[in-house]
């Protein structure tokens, strides 16, 4: 139970640094 807790906190934050990521990534390329 708490391991699932810690896993959806984890890919929650994953999948927003990727946004970040993204967003920027593509600033900087056009």
């Amino acid at each position: 139970m708490i391991a699932t807790l810690v896993y959806n906190r984890c890919a929650t934050m994953v999948k927003f640094k990727l946004r970040q990521l993204g967003r920027h990534a593509r600033e900087v390329i056009t």
